[in-house]
């Protein structure tokens, strides 16, 4: 799906229109599980080959935003924010490049 197409002019609005009844209803985290079903939706119909990575790495940094709001001392965030960089995160774009190549047709 691209941005000027017909079907992303109506994904748009209806997303939007979600959001907006959903805040109405409730002003709570509701409206953000809105935007994250609506933003694995759109990379679905992009035609994203890793919905699970990109799952994982949300969980991953839900995870360690959570581990974040626990601690209070710079060091201890540090030393997470440390580890999570070392992790899952800055993998992702190693992960597509190995993929890609690995899948490739030989050249005979």
């Amino acid at each position: 799906m691209l941005f000027h197409t017909v079907i992303y002019a109506v994904f748009l609005p209806t997303v939007w229109l979600v959001y907006m009844l959903v805040g109405a209803a409730c002003r709570c985290a509701a409206q953000n599980f809105v935007l994250l079903v609506a933003s694995y939706f759109f990379l679905r119909l992009v035609g994203l080959a890793f919905p699970r990575l990109i799952a994982l790495s949300s969980l991953v940094d839900y995870i360690v935003g959570l581990s974040l709001n626990l601690t209070s001392e710079n060091r201890n965030r540090r030393l997470i924010l440390a580890r999570e960089s070392a992790g899952l995160s800055t993998s992702n774009p190693w992960i597509f490049q190995v993929y890609d190549f690995l899948h490739q047709p030989s050249v005979s």
